[in-house]
């Protein structure tokens, strides 16, 4: 597509700074774009964009309506963003993931997807081929290097999913158990978890190997509390685990005072330890995933 003419501009309603460089007609009406950016062919920009000093729109790209790229910000060629991103100043996209300079780097090639209402905080650097969702955010300085999920704060060196970000009234939710062998079950559990929270926190309360001896037996736990915990905070639904060394979490609940207090389907609410001081919900169990079940299959 030819470059932008003056007179298309000011049908459009576009401003475009004198000292920029438009290659592409593709501008949706209301858009601005100033000094020292560079448009180029074959790239398309929505309306009521915002194109800051020193960016470079490469070849192909696609920017949605309503989006903000600001200053020196640089989207190479396989970039798409959808409608009401916010890209930072100096955030830099990739679109080869071995790049040299010598060859044919088209099989190398891959795109990054922007999804609607995004934003991408300063000086940082999105490795291609991720898809960053829905309304997430991520963090000023990271280094993005995979997807990240829809409403999720995002930052760090690799970047690292924080917390999901509120849409409502976020809520302290409370759960509790041995966890000894992690399985489908307990993830379904925890994704619940996450879900009622709306942004809030998911605590897990998890039996120390004093606690789970006494609950299960001598020959339990199977994995000790150290890698129970890890392997619990390494789950992007969880936001902390505490350890508990008695028989229940009733003092913990006291302590935490969470809103909301979740437990398997193998309970009935007025068993829950703790329901006095918060809701309480029982999630159903999922078909037949429980540590016992797997123990039994095995033997």
């Amino acid at each position: 597509m030819p470059a932008l003419t003056h007179h298309q501009a000011d049908l459009k309603k576009i401003f475009v700074h004198c000292k920029a460089l438009v290659e592409t007609a593709s501008i949706g009406e209301g858009t601005r774009i100033w000094a020292f950016s560079h448009v180029c062919k074959g790239s398309a920009i929505g309306k009521n964009c915002v194109i800051g000093e020193g960016v470079h729109v490469g070849p192909n790209v696609k920017i949605g309506d309503g989006c903000k790229i600001q200053n020196h910000s640089i989207l190479y060629e396989g970039v798409e963003l959808e409608d009401e991103v916010f890209i930072g100043p100096n955030t830099i996209t990739t679109n080869d993931l071995h790049p040299k300079a010598k060859g044919d780097w088209a099989d190398r090639f891959e795109t990054t997807l922007f999804k609607k209402g995004c934003s991408v905080g300063a000086n940082s650097t999105i490795l291609c081929g991720a898809t960053l969702g829905r309304d997430c955010l991520v963090g000023a300085g990271s280094l993005v290097t995979s997807d990240v999920m829809d409403n999720s704060l995002v930052k760090g060196n690799p970047a690292r999913h924080v917390r999901f970000l509120s849409k409502g009234d976020p809520k302290e939710i409370f759960t509790n158990g041995c966890f000894d062998i992690l399985h489908y079950g307990h993830l379904k559990l925890l994704e619940y978890c996450r879900k009622l929270s709306q942004g809030g926190r998911v605590t897990v309360g998890l039996n120390s190997d004093s606690s789970v001896k006494r609950l299960k037996g001598s020959s339990r736990p199977y994995n000790s509390e150290k890698e129970r915990k890890f392997a619990l905070e390494s789950i992007e639904y969880v936001d902390e685990v505490v350890v508990f060394w008695e028989s229940t979490p009733e003092n913990l609940v006291d302590t935490l005072r969470p809103d909301i207090i979740v437990k398997g389907g193998d309970y009935k609410p007025e068993e829950i330890v703790g329901g006095g001081l918060a809701e309480v919900k029982i999630f159903n169990t999922v078909g037949d995933h429980s540590t016992t079940k797997i123990l039994e299959r095995k033997d």
